[in-house]
C-alpha cells in the first residue's frame, strides 16, 4: 500500500536529470543561479537538505555576481526550506534579510515573498493576528498585480490563521473563495485548499465530510507526485482517526507519513509523525517505546531550535509520566514546557501545562504550589477571555469608523452637487449675457433659442436641488445610525464595566473569606499535631489523630467547593440531553453510608432537559449534601426528589424533614460562607455553590423552610441551545 501511494511521476525525474545535465556545463553566471533555483524547486518536495544546498550555492554565486534578483530569490528559498525543516531560528534570519532587501529595491515580487515568510513565521509562533496582517498585505499586493495563484495562496493563509483561532465559518469563506480562484492547471494549489477545508470540518466533528475532502486532496497530490502535499494529507488522516479514537488507523497513517518524510529528508515532519505514532500506541495502552520516541523528538527539536514544538513535546512527556504516576518527573517536564510557552507567549500551551502541573502538585500533596498553578491558570484564562472581549469592542469601533467614513463620502457628494449647481448657475449667467448681446444684433432670430436654454437651465437647477435634498436626507440618516451605534457601544461598555465591578467585589469578598476559612483548619491542625507530638497516652493519641483527620477532611471539602466555583466560572457550557434517572441515582448512591435516610424519587416521564451535565450534577450534589448534613438526630430522615415537566424546561424540587432554617437567615442562605445554624460544621458554601451553578444554567432557585419541620429547594431550569 505504501509503495503504491508513494510512486512518483517519471516526468519529474526526467526534468531533474535535464537540469543537472545543464548545470554541469553551465559557467558561473546568472543563468547558473537560475538553474540552481529550479533545482531547489524540484527537490523542495522530495529532499529538503539537498534543496537548501542547491540554493545556498545559488546565493553565494549571486552575491559574487551582484545579481540582486538572484540574491532575493535564494534568500527567500533558503528561509522557506528552513521553515519547512522546523528550524525557525534560521528561517527567521533569512526572512528578515529578504524583507530589508526587497523593500529597499521596491521589488513587488520579493515583497510578496517576504510578507508570506514573515506571516508564516508568526503563524508558527502562534501569533495569528500578526500573521493575518502580513497575509492581508500580501493579498492586497497580489490583487493589484493580478497574480491569481498568489491571491489563492494568500486566501489560504488567512483562512489558516482564522481556523487556528477557532473562527471556522470565517475561515471556510476564505478557503472556498480560494477554491473558486483555482486554475485547472494548478492542481497542487487546489489540493492544498481541499485539505484546509477538510481540516475545518474535522475540527467541527464532521468526520465524513472531512475525510471526503482529504481523499480528493491526496488523489491530486499523488497524481502530481507531490510528496510534501501527500505528507500533509497523511497527517490529516492520522489526526482524523485520532479524534475518532481509532488509534490503530491513526498509527498506520502516521507511520506512512514518517516513512515518506524519511525518503525525502524531511526531518522535522518525520519527528512530528514519530511521536504522534507513539502517542497512538499509548492511547491503545501500549507503552512500548513511547518514551524513547518522545525523547528522540525532544532532542531533535532542541537541536533545530524548534521552540514551539519543543514546548509541545515537553508537555506530552509530562503527560506520559502522569499516566505512569511518576508525578515528580512529570513536573520537571511540565515546568520546562511552561517556561518555553511563556517565552513564546503561547498562552494556550501555558494553560495546558498549568493544568497538568496542578494535578501533579496535588498528587504529591504540595497544596501551596497546586494553588499557585491553579491561580495562574485562572488568571491567564481570564486574560484570554478579556482579549476576546476587547476584540468584540474593537470590531464595534471598526464599524463605527466605517460609518464615519461613509458620512465623509456623503459630505463629499454634497459638496460635489453644490459645485455642479454653482457651475450650472455660472453657465446660466453666461447664456443670459450672451443672449443680451445677441438681442442687440439679432433679437428676433435668437429669442426662441434663449427661451429654450433658460428652460433647460431651470430643469438642471431643479434636478440638482432635488439631489441636494436627497443627500441631506442621507447624511441625516447616517448621522442617526452613528448616534445609535455610539449609544449601543456606550451601553455595552457600561454593562460590561458594571459586570466586572460586581465580579471584582464578589472576588474580593470570596478571596478574603476563603483565606480565613482555610486558615482556621490549618491552625487547628497545627495545634492538634503539637498536642499529638507531646502525648504519650495511646487512647489520647488515637483521639487526637481522629480530630486531625476530621479537620483535614473539612478543609478538603472546602477546597473542593472552591474548585467547583472556579470551574463553574471558567468552563464553557457543554449542552446535551439529560437523563434524570441516571444523574439522580448516581448522586444518591454517594450517600449509601447513611442507612437512616429514606429516599423518595419521582420523575415525570414527560420531563426532558437540554443542559450542562457538570453543573446540573454539581448543583444537585451540593443541595443533597445540605439535606444530609442537617437531618434530625435520632429520627428517620426522608429526602424526596421530584422532577416535573414544564414548557421548554423542567422543575426540580428537593425536600427534607430535617432541622430546617431559621426565618431570620433564610433570605441569606444562598450567600457565600452563610451558615443556617450554630450546629453547622460545614463552611457555608453548599447552597452558594448550588446557586452559582443554577445561574450559569440560566435558571432560578429558591428556598422554603420552617424551623424543625422541613427545607425545600426549588430549581427551575430552561432548555439550553
Amino acid at each position: 500500500m505504501v509503495a503504491q501511494l508513494f510512486s512518483g511521476k517519471v516526468s519529474a525525474q526526467t526534468r531533474k536529470d535535464t537540469l543537472l545535465a545543464n548545470l554541469k556545463v553551465q559557467p558561473p553566471d546568472t543563468n547558473r543561479v537560475l538553474l540552481l533555483n529550479k533545482l531547489f524547486i524540484e527537490e523542495y518536495g522530495n529532499n529538503l537538505p539537498l534543496a537548501i544546498k542547491y540554493e545556498q550555492e545559488a546565493l553565494d554565486l549571486a552575491r559574487e555576481l551582484n545579481f540582486k534578483k538572484g540574491i532575493s530569490w535564494a534568500t527567500n528559498n533558503i528561509g522557506a526550506g528552513y521553515l519547512q525543516l522546523g528550524n525557525f531560528k534560521k528561517a527567521f534570519e533569512y526572512h528578515t534579510r529578504l524583507y530589508d532587501m526587497v523593500v529597499a529595491d521596491k521589488d513587488s515580487t520579493g515583497i510578496n515573498a517576504a510578507l508570506n515568510n514573515l506571516g508564516a513565521e508568526h503563524f508558527n509562533m502562534g501569533n495569528f493576528t500578526r500573521a493575518v496582517s502580513y497575509y492581508e498585505e500580501s493579498l492586497k499586493l497580489n490583487i493589484a498585480r493580478k497574480d491569481r495563484l498568489a491571491i489563492q495562496n494568500a486566501l489560504n493563509n488567512i483562512g489558516s490563521c482564522l481556523q487556528e483561532q477557532g473562527k471556522y465559518p470565517e475561515s471556510l469563506q476564505y478557503y472556498f473563495l480560494a477554491l473558486e480562484m483555482a486554475d485547472e492547471s494548478e492542481e497542487n494549489a487546489t489540493a492544498m485548499t481541499l485539505g484546509n477545508i477538510g481540516n475545518v470540518f474535522l475540527y467541527q466533528n464532521r468526520d465524513s465530510i472531512a475525510m471526503a475532502y482529504f481523499t480528493r486532496a491526496l488523489a491530486l497530490y499523488h497524481k502530481n507526485g507531490d510528496k510534501m502535499g501527500m505528507i500533509t494529507i497523511l497527517g490529516n488522516f492520522g489526526e482524523a482517526y485520532s479524534w475518532k479514537k481509532d488509534y490503530a488507523q491513526a498509527e498506520m497513517y502516521f507511520n506512512q507519513g514518517r516513512v515518506l518524510c524519511d525518503s525525502i529528508g524531511y526531518l522535522s515532519k518525520s519527528v512530528d509523525f514519530l511521536w504522534k505514532e507513539a502517542e497512538a500506541r499509548l492511547m491503545q495502552g501500549n507503552y512500548d517505546g513511547v518514551l524513547d520516541d518522545y525523547l528522540t523528538a525532544e532532542k531533535i527539536y532542541e537541536e533545530g531550535s524548534s521552540l514551539s514544538r519543543l514546548a509541545y513535546i515537553k508537555e506530552r512527556i509530562g503527560r506520559y509520566y502522569i499516566l505512569r504516576k511518576d508525578y515528580r518527573t512529570a513536573l520537571k517536564y511540565l515546568n520546562e514546557g511552561n517556561k518555553l510557552a511563556k517565552s513564546l507567549q503561547a498562552s494556550d500551551m501555558e494553560l495546558i501545562n498549568l493544568k497538568g502541573m496542578s494535578v501533579c502538585y496535588e498528587e504529591i500533596q504540595d497544596y501551596a504550589n497546586a494553588f499557585k498553578a491553579q491561580k495562574r491558570y485562572y488568571s491567564l484564562n481570564d486574560s484570554l477571555y478579556s482579549e476576546q472581549k476587547s476584540l468584540v469592542i474593537a470590531e464595534l469601533q471598526h464599524k463605527y469608523e466605517t460609518q464615519k467614513g461613509e458620512k465623509e463620502i456623503s459630505k463629499l457628494k454634497l459638496r460635489y452637487a453644490q459645485t455642479e449647481l454653482s457651475l450650472a448657475r455660472s453657465e446660466q449667467n453666461s447664456y443670459i449675457l450672451w443672449g443680451g448681446i445677441t438681442i442687440l444684433v439679432l433679437l428676433a432670430l435668437f429669442l426662441g433659442s434663449m427661451v429654450r436654454q433658460k428652460s433647460k437651465s431651470n430643469r438642471v437647477m431643479a434636478l440638482l436641488n432635488r439631489e441636494i435634498e436627497a443627500q441631506k436626507d442621507l447624511v441625516e440618516k447616517q448621522n442617526a445610525q452613528i448616534r445609535e451605534i455610539n449609544h449601543q457601544l456606550e451601553v455595552k461598555v457600561e454593562e460590561r464595566t458594571q459586570d466586572l465591578r460586581l465580579a471584582n467585589q464578589e472576588l474580593d469578598v470570596f478571596l478574603y473569606e476563603s483565606a480565613h476559612a482555610l486558615r482556621r483548619p490549618l491552625t487547628t491542625t497545627r495545634g492538634l499535631i503539637g498536642l499529638l507530638e507531646n502525648e504519650n497516652n495511646p487512647d489520647n493519641r488515637i483521639s487526637l489523630s481522629e480530630k486531625v483527620e476530621f479537620t483535614l477532611e473539612r478543609m478538603d471539602r472546602m477546597l473542593h467547593k472552591l474548585i467547583m466555583v472556579n470551574e463553574n466560572n471558567r468552563k464553557v457550557l457543554d449542552v446535551h440531553p439529560l437523563n434524570f434517572k441516571n444523574v439522580i441515582e448516581a448522586e444518591v448512591r454517594a450517600f449509601a453510608d447513611f442507612p437512616d435516610i429514606n429516599w423518595q424519587i419521582t420523575i415525570d416521564p414527560e420531563a426532558s432537559l437540554q443542559t450542562d451535565f457538570f453543573r446540573f450534577s454539581g448543583m444537585l450534589q451540593n443541595v443533597l449534601e445540605n439535606s444530609v448534613a442537617f437531618r434530625k438526630p435520632g429520627g428517620k430522615t426522608l429526602i424526596s426528589i421530584e422532577v416535573k415537566a414544564r414548557k421548554e424546561g423542567a422543575d426540580l424540587i428537593i425536600r427534607d424533614n430535617g432541622i430546617g432554617i431559621n426565618a431570620k437567615v433564610l433570605d441569606k442562605m444562598m450567600e457565600m460562607f452563610q451558615r443556617g445554624t450554630e450546629l453547622s460544621q460545614g463552611n457555608g458554601l453548599g447552597l452558594f455553590v448550588a446557586r452559582k451553578f443554577v445561574l450559569k444554567l440560566q435558571g432560578e432557585m429558591k428556598i422554603l423552610s420552617e424551623e424543625n419541620q422541613f427545607t425545600q429547594v426549588e430549581v427551575s431550569l430552561p432548555n439550553l441551545s
